[in-house]
């Protein structure tokens, strides 16, 4: 039976030969091919998610009670307070949390002199871990949840919007989960809730203007 010529690396077989592009080095059983080969730069390992445009944390980011911020604010970030400065049409924003079982506002928050508002959980037994500007006393509320963001249009109004920090139990908004890591713009009247399992909801909070 004739034997291949080529081994199961699809080398050629044989001892001492020469092929054109090989050679033989200090007499070892080592092929080293002539021919220049690229060498690829060494893999730095996966790349982080890059939410710039959407304004969340990159790792050089600031902290409050020791605990880094996820939220970094776009560049036409304004607050109420600023963008009304001077006008006599002074629209007043707020968010009502109101409690599922009942249906009553427990809590009111006005929405005025930040650029944006954290939202996350209240922590009854630590409370330096309470870093949100609006604390839900919910288990399925991640510690930093969501923020509410106002911002510059281009024609020069101010919108709100809510975007999820890559929460656990995602932010839900009228019935609809919607996407993390991205800007959805709020209307008046619109429901927030921080879990897609309606059997975990205990409060909601209502965004409102007049």
């Amino acid at each position: 039976m004739r034997q291949s010529r080529y081994d199961a690396t699809g080398s050629r077989a044989g001892r001492g030969i020469s092929k054109p592009g090989y050679r033989y080095n200090n007499r070892k059983r080592e092929w080293k091919d002539r021919r220049e080969v690229k060498r690829t730069k060494p893999s730095k390992g996966p790349l982080l998610p890059n939410f710039e445009s959407s304004g969340l944390l990159e790792l050089d980011s600031n902290n409050k009670n020791g605990i880094a911020l996820k939220y970094v604010e776009p560049k036409d970030a304004i607050s109420p307070l600023d963008y009304f400065k001077g006008s006599t049409d002074k629209t007043k924003y707020k968010c009502l949390l109101y409690k599922e079982s009942t249906g009553k506002v427990i809590d009111e928050f006005e929405l005025e002199a930040k650029n944006s508002y954290l939202i996350g959980r209240k922590d009854e037994e630590e409370e330096e871990n309470n870093i949100a500007d609006i604390l839900i006393p919910e288990e399925t509320c991640s510690q930093q949840h969501c923020v509410i963001q106002f911002r510059k249009t281009e024609n020069d109004s101010i919108k709100a919007y809510i975007i999820d920090l890559e929460s656990s139990n995602g932010t839900v908004l009228n019935g609809n989960t919607i996407p993390q890591a991205r800007y959805i713009e709020l209307k008046n009247g619109d429901t927030i809730q921080f879990t897609a399992d309606s059997r975990d909801r205990k409060y909601y909070l209502v965004y409102a203007y007049t």
